[in-house]
């Protein structure tokens, strides 16, 4: 027989949870288990063996099942340096990226450190957004342009516009060029397959994991 035929942990004799306490007494030399009990840092103990669950509890599932997505961290000050890791984190398989500007919540010291139209448009240069490769933008006070210039770059909606009548704006919102005017609740955000998540924590991961799924 070999390992291709059996697991490896089939190969030796299930121990009981009885056998498994007398072991670790005789190696404690008369020692309670509580000396294997560990603390975390508010107090909560970590006991050194659970029993398996005899019923499923309550999961955590997503809302829209699928695949999640590998992001690269983007946090590079040089634009030009971050685009050279960002390509190479995608070459490597990553399946979006995660840019992270000065003064979000994720910054940790190192991050962006502009977010005009130019410097991110070197940031992503040759980044084929158009074949849905996902990005999240960190939600930062210190760049407030970055997603707009993000979804400018990708076309979602036109930069700048002139003036235009109410019925053009509404047309180019229709089309999908242009994001709805923003409410008191806030500025809402474009819907559909764009690759694109704005916003910080799990619920902006997610976003960017749904945006690639097949």
């Amino acid at each position: 027989m070999t390992l291709q035929d059996e697991a490896l942990a089939g190969s030796f004799p299930q121990a009981s949870e009885d056998q498994w306490r007398k072991a670790v007494e005789r190696a404690l030399k008369g020692g309670t288990l509580d000396k294997l009990v560990a603390k975390t840092y508010d107090g909560a103990a970590i006991n050194p063996l659970y029993r398996r669950a005899e019923a499923p509890g309550p999961r955590s599932l997503r809302v829209n099942p699928g695949r999640w997505a590998i992001l690269a961290r983007v946090d590079i000050a040089d634009s030009e340096a971050a685009n050279a890791q960002a390509l190479e984190d995608l070459e490597g398989g990553a399946d979006g990226l995660h840019l992270v500007f000065a003064g979000s919540q994720g910054a940790y010291g190192a991050a962006l450190n502009d977010d005009g139209d130019p410097a991110l448009a070197h940031v992503l240069d040759k980044v084929r957004l158009d074949y849905g490769i996902p990005v999240m933008v960190e939600d930062s006070p210190r760049a407030p342009n970055a997603a707009e210039a993000i979804m400018r770059k990708q076309g979602i909606f036109n930069a700048a516009p002139a003036m235009r009548s109410d019925a053009e704006r509404q047309a180019d919102v229709a089309a999908g060029r242009e994001l709805p005017e923003a409410s008191s609740e806030g500025r809402q955000e474009p819907q559909g397959d764009s690759g694109f998540s704005h916003g910080s924590g799990l619920e902006a991961r997610q976003e960017a994991a749904d945006s690639s799924s097949p």
